[in-house]
């Protein structure tokens, strides 16, 4: 089949997109923030958070510890959300759904989309045969921090979340759950109807009041390069 080329009606169609894309995550996390957090200060130094991302990502990372060791080595960095950490899921995988038109890459670390490529488009060169990515290359962030009940700070940018993909009727369902328990979450959940541009994010969580401290505010960070 033979490929589209881009012209300049169809490139400011798909800025609107990457628009409309980055206003709907944007208007869900604030919904979440208002259900889990009240009026509060932030109070974090960056050489702290450094330090915390620095310690988070060297006990993951450790697996020549036997598996209590290193469970205890999680809860002390992680507290609840070591449960998270010490899943199956907690590699740097990701996640590929596609409806025919767009394709999107979900990573493990982070829960949020890596890769969103338009399907059947070149970018605007000659026989560059490279599809037009509004997401690539690490462009793209996603964080929320979190202030829990036993004093940390964490940032679900630098921890794992457990993939499930499921089908509701014609639709491609993406849940993305970073666990404290069973069935403690915070969820991140995408989904893609066939053959649309557009897909529906929401954020919800389930069973984090003994975890997450509400005093504090859920501080979102969006970057898109």
């Amino acid at each position: 089949m033979e490929e589209k080329k881009l012209d300049a009606k169809s490139i400011v169609g798909f800025v609107l997109i990457a628009g409309l894309m980055i206003w709907m995550m944007f208007n869900n996390i604030e919904k979440e923030k208002k259900s889990m957090a009240a009026d509060a200060e932030k109070a974090k130094t960056e050489k702290v958070e450094k330090a915390r991302e620095t310690a988070v990502s060297k006990v993951i990372a450790d697996t020549s510890k036997t598996d209590s060791l290193r469970v205890k080595a999680l809860q002390g960095s992680l507290g609840a959300f070591a449960y998270s950490a010490s899943l199956p899921s907690a590699k740097e995988n990701v996640t590929e759904v596609s409806n025919g038109v767009l394709t999107l890459k979900i990573a493990n670390k982070g829960g949020y989309i890596t890769e969103a490529t338009i399907n059947g488009f070149e970018q605007f060169s000659k026989d560059s045969k490279k599809q037009v990515a509004l997401i690539q290359q690490n462009n793209a962030n996603l964080n929320l921090q979190i202030h829990t009940q036993d004093n940390r700070i964490l940032n679900t940018k630098d921890l794992y979340f457990e993939p499930t993909v499921t089908k509701e009727g014609a639709n491609d369902v993406v849940t993305m759950r970073l666990k404290a328990g069973a069935n403690q979450f915070l969820e991140y959940r995408y989904v893609l109807k066939p053959k649309e541009y557009m897909m529906d994010f929401a954020i919800r969580s389930q069973g984090l009041s003994s975890v997450v401290n509400t005093a504090k505010p859920l501080d979102m960070e969006w970057q898109l390069k």
